[in-house]
């Protein structure tokens, strides 16, 4: 009964060990399998990696590490990156291009 917010906050603190408010958070995807008979929404969330002490639960994540798009990129080159995973990574990539655009537009016009 929870929504997809509330689930990736807890998850985030659960799996990671970081309490990040729900405001943080911008839906850039949402999505539905028919065929496999899902719903899925897609989030992102910006962090300095020196503002947060990560802390893995063990039992749920293998490691944790900050990564930039060109080694993503690489790992899916080299088949170490599910299919699914990257376009997630593709997605996100265009979404980014498409705020920072509009970021870039906004901040000309009010010059």
């Amino acid at each position: 009964g929870e929504t997809s917010l509330q689930a990736i906050c807890s998850e985030v603190k659960e799996e990671l060990g970081l309490d990040v408010e729900p405001s943080n958070y911008q839906l850039y995807y949402s999505g539905r399998s028919e065929e496999d008979q899902v719903f899925y929404d897609d989030y992102f969330l910006e962090l300095s990696p020196r503002l947060f002490n990560i802390k893995p639960q063990k039992e749920e994540v293998s490691f944790v590490c900050w990564m930039q798009p060109w080694e993503i990129r690489n790992l899916f080159r080299c088949c170490r990156f599910m299919d699914n995973h990257y376009e997630e990574f593709i997605r996100l990539r265009e979404w980014l291009k498409e705020r920072d655009a509009k970021d870039l537009n906004a901040s000309s016009r009010a010059r």
